[in-house]
């Protein structure tokens, strides 16, 4: 998601109508009177600390590179509790039942555009444009799936994904040419049909 993100935005300088994986969760009720949530901990910008609920400090341990299997570079945070023992909080704050401390992970660049998507797609005109963007874009691959059974690549390599969707592609195309095509043979072959 971050490196889509990176490309439209950075690379091609467009805005992202990609909503990521929690966008919709988070505009529940459920999640936004969750006050055990991480994302509604008060942060502390200047000495870079979260506090919980029980005020209690989670200072930045370190920071930790991650590689996806396709070679992108995350970096995150790591923001650890300085202590969780004896917290009436903590069966509703951890999952592990770990003697470990309560931990965070941030992925600041991709919060950074998590906010930007999440703008844009609160407006109006976002709103609006990501609906165009469902009738525009969905409905050919929808077509391309249900219709065509085109489902999985059958080849690798950057190169030979890219022919054969361009083949599965033309072959959508060539079939709205001839539904297109016969529907003019039957007006020409038709007169009623020219009026209609």
């Amino acid at each position: 998601m971050e490196s889509n993100y990176e490309c439209v935005i950075d690379k091609y300088e467009r805005q992202a109508l990609i909503p990521y994986h929690t966008y919709h969760k988070e505009q529940k009720k459920k999640y936004l009177e969750n006050e055990m949530h991480p994302d509604h901990w008060e942060y502390n910008e200047i000495d870079d600390y979260y506090v919980c609920p029980n005020d209690r400090r989670l200072p930045l341990k370190r920071h930790s590179t991650r590689t996806d299997q396709y070679g992108y570079q995350r970096v995150i945070k790591i923001y650890e509790c300085e202590g969780c023992q004896g917290c009436p909080l903590m069966t509703l704050c951890k999952s592990s039942e770990s003697d470990r401390p309560k931990q965070i992970h941030k992925n600041m660049n991709l919060a950074y555009f998590k906010a930007q998507v999440k703008q844009t797609l609160s407006s109006t005109d976002g709103r609006h444009r990501y609906a165009q963007r469902k009738i525009d874009v969905e409905i050919t691959f929808g077509n391309l799936k249900a219709n065509l059974g085109f489902t999985r690549m059958s080849v690798r390599g950057h190169q030979s994904v890219r022919n054969e969707l361009g083949i599965a592609l033309m072959a959508v195309n060539l079939r709205k040419l001839a539904r297109h095509s016969v529907g003019i043979l039957l007006k020409l072959t038709n007169p009623v049909l020219l009026f209609l």
